[in-house]
């Protein structure tokens, strides 16, 4: 029997750790079947772990960028990919600054495509703006801080004083020029925004009610919406007064179903010709040729929420334009099994039922015991499905 099986990382283990746990999980119970494993990432950072972006790019090398964040970057001849999704998970991050001068390097070093990968919801709340800024004052060769035009790396700009962060433009017509500058800086290399899920910027599905669901006061919550709404318009006016859009045309807007990931940056990156693309839709492109062959589609997975999440949606499509069966092997969550068929599933297998309503935070123990009930899960697929 040959089985296609794609993981993505879990507390404790890496994506490719949890592609060898559950290969040899497999093998020992049959030892006669050959397994084609390819390590993923659903674009969130497990405790104890990573996202496994990098590793979903091919990204094999890694080179501290420093900071007060730590932030790395993972490199190849001619790609330079940021993974934001560890560096703030939110909701309360500071300004996106760190952001520009992350791009900026990769610029400078000649990278013909940039990626930046964002969680959901993410916790910057400046919408890029300093980021931009940084850009632009880098293409300027300002080269000097000027107190009275720069705040959190951009002219033109002050920052509220109470948290989260909302960068607030004085003057359209100074955010528009910054665009414009940060956009020649880019300029044809190739910038790709890789979300982990869908997140609003504003309304009911909005960053604000995300926040609250991650502990915002409600009424800080409330003037983080409306702050963020003016900070919005100004920045997608600016953004749109500026040449240089993208090749079709569009005009940048807060409606998109993505704009909010991380804590809004989507939004800002957007404005400097970024292109979204959900981490479904890499893992999809990432998994050709993966179930050619097979027999079986196996993908591993943390935590299920109200939706799948957006790896195992690429793996999923893959499975199905091959006709084959697919079999989810996940942390914990609220999977029900009537709702397999509708998800393209034919079978779930939890890990930790256990944790699917317990409110408490992993720790180093209970992560150091998903590599066993991986294991355990694993077999009982092979048990079940082989033949």
């Amino acid at each position: 029997m040959r089985i296609a099986l794609a993981a993505s990382p879990l507390p404790g283990l890496r994506a490719s750790a949890v592609c060898d746990v559950a290969r040899e999980a497999w093998q020992s119970e049959r030892p006669r079947d050959s397994l084609r494993c390819r390590p993923t990432s659903d674009g969130v950072a497990s405790a104890y772990s990573e996202s496994g972006v990098y590793e979903l790019l091919g990204l094999d090398e890694l080179v501290e960028r420093g900071g007060p964040l730590r932030r790395f970057a993972g490199v190849s001849q001619r790609k330079i990919a940021f993974d934001w999704i560890e560096s703030l998970p939110g909701p309360f991050g500071g300004n996106s600054t760190a952001l520009g001068e992350d791009i900026e390097w990769a610029l400078g070093r000649g990278a013909d495509e940039i990626v930046v990968a964002l969680g959901v919801p993410g916790g910057i709340g400046d919408l890029g703006v300093g980021m931009i800024g940084a850009i632009a004052q880098a293409r300027r060769g300002a080269g000097q801080e000027d107190g009275s035009r720069r705040a959190g790396g951009a002219a033109g700009l002050g920052k509220t004083s109470e948290k989260p962060d909302v960068v607030e433009a004085a003057d359209v017509a100074d955010l528009a020029g910054l665009v414009a500058d940060a956009r020649a800086a880019v300029g044809t290399v190739c910038l790709s925004v890789v979300v982990g899920g869908r997140q609003r910027l504003m309304g009911m599905s909005g960053l604000a009610r995300a926040w609250m669901r991650e502990g915002l006061d409600g009424r800080r919550a409330q003037d983080a919406e409306r702050r963020i709404g003016e900070a919005a318009d100004r920045l997608v006016r600016a953004a749109n007064a500026t040449p240089g859009k993208d090749l079709a045309g569009r005009r940048l807007s807060t409606r998109g179903p993505h704009s909010g990931a991380g804590g809004g940056l989507a939004l800002g990156l957007e404005a400097v010709g970024g292109r979204i693309v959900p981490v479904g839709d890499v893992v999809h492109s990432s998994l050709e040729g993966w179930a050619e062959g097979a027999d079986l589609c196996v993908y591993v997975c943390g935590r299920v929420g109200d939706e799948l999440p957006g790896g195992a949606a690429g793996a999923i499509r893959r499975a199905q334009e091959a006709g084959l069966p697919v079999v989810l092997v996940y942390d914990c969550g609220s999977l029900r099994r009537g709702e397999l068929a509708g998800l393209g599933l034919n079978g779930a297998y939890e890990m930790r039922p256990e944790r699917s309503f317990l409110d408490e935070p992993e720790t180093p123990e209970s992560a150091a015991a998903v590599r066993d009930r991986l294991g355990e899960a694993i077999r009982t697929v092979a048990r079940t499905w082989g033949w």
